[in-house]
């Protein structure tokens, strides 16, 4: 296919985007990159929570009136290794766990559209920053060859290890896999907690039960530690706003599942997901202080786990955020998650790629002698 017949345009505000939503998932679906975390719900969702004072950046690429590429970045002020730098980054932040450009298969030349657009951009601009983008699903790389093309400093921090499970064949095959000490311990904290009061599963999905299902999963999600930390969602009047909006969304869609852990008709633990795609995400969770020591949260994910495997409809179940022992005892894959900078092909573009990739990790082996 060829470059010359492929336009590209910039959109700067969210009104602008929105007409496109149909538009934008019809591209989606049929993109390698599809995830939950680029549907346009989601976006719109996100930035309405989480980019006051920003400037949108959605790139399109269109061939004729086709929509075949789309990079959604924003606007803003920060510094490189104390340099002060504009930045045109994802939109992600520690609520948003993944990241990738839209783009239908075998267009890579939409991409390197996106980059001649950009490269040639009026509005001043420093360097790329694509965060959270999975190693195994790379399809940026035409934009980034088209970047290397035009001498652009790039650079690449590997930001973790992320864990999941392919749920196909039994849960009964799967959880014999399992370590004998972790299918041990399931066992006897399921059959003391069981000598508390009677252990039973839910699972929310339906409009009527968000508001509900919310008021009590997030008061388990926010209880102890993160509560006392400053980290819980309860505690976060914008971050309560967000996700108790994508509750709503995705009852809407048929995506959630708010999942409970009773004990003796009280609520023990919590977990927040939503199914998208054949893929289970595993948003939040939390349970009760009070329930610690009968792993209450462990005993919550094995029914999920197991319910996974039960339903054709999910393929994988993707744990989000860095692993950690809790995760690693249910033997998950790992897919690596990286970060991408591509420097402006200027001389300060190159400073910034130097002070970053260079200068600051000297300085800091050094200091750390």
């Amino acid at each position: 296919m060829s470059r010359t017949d492929i336009s590209v345009v910039e959109l700067s505000d969210w009104q602008q985007l929105a007409p496109l939503r149909d538009e934008w998932n019809e591209l989606l679906s049929s993109s390698p990159s599809d995830t939950l975390f680029l549907r346009h719900e989601w976006l719109e969702n996100w930035w309405n929570h989480f980019a006051a004072g920003r400037r949108l950046a959605v790139f399109l690429a269109r061939r004729g009136d086709r929509l075949v590429a789309a990079l959604p970045l924003l606007e803003e002020r920060l510094t490189v290794a104390g340099l002060p730098a504009i930045h045109l980054r994802s939109l992600t932040n520690g609520h948003a766990f993944r990241f990738n450009a839209l783009v239908r298969p075998d267009d890579g030349e939409a991409l390197a559209a996106i980059w001649t657009h950009l490269r040639g951009r009026a509005r001043p601009w420093d360097l790329v920053r694509l965060e959270e983008m999975p190693d195994d699903a790379c399809v940026i790389e035409p934009l980034l060859a088209a970047a290397r093309a035009d001498r652009a400093p790039i650079g690449t921090w590997h930001q973790a290890d992320v864990p999941y499970l392919t749920t196909e064949g039994t849960w009964a095959d799967y959880h014999a896999t399992l370590s004998k000490n972790m299918r041990a311990n399931l066992r006897k904290k399921g059959r003391r907690l069981g000598e508390e009061g009677t252990v039973t599963f839910r699972s929310l999905r339906e409009p009527k039960d968000v508001a509900e299902g919310l008021r009590v999963g997030l008061g388990l999600e926010g209880s102890g530690w993160k509560l006392e930390g400053g980290s819980a969602i309860i505690a976060d009047q914008a971050l309560t706003k967000f996700y108790t909006r994508w509750a709503e969304i995705a009852a809407e869609k048929g995506w959630l599942r708010l999942s409970f852990l009773d004990v003796g008709g009280t609520p023990a633990a919590f977990d927040f997901s939503t199914l998208y795609q054949g893929c289970y995400y595993d948003l939040k969770m939390g349970y009760d202080p009070r329930w610690d020591r009968f792993s209450v949260g462990q005993l919550l994910k094995a029914r999920i786990l197991e319910s996974c495997f039960e339903d054709p409809e999910t393929r994988l179940y993707d744990f989000l955020g860095e692993s950690m022992r809790a995760k690693d005892d249910w033997l998950p894959r790992k897919r690596g998650h990286d970060w991408h900078f591509l420097f402006r092909p200027s001389p300060y573009g190159s400073l910034l790629h130097f002070s970053k990739f260079n200068a600051v990790p000297v300085a800091k082996k050094i200091l750390g002698r």
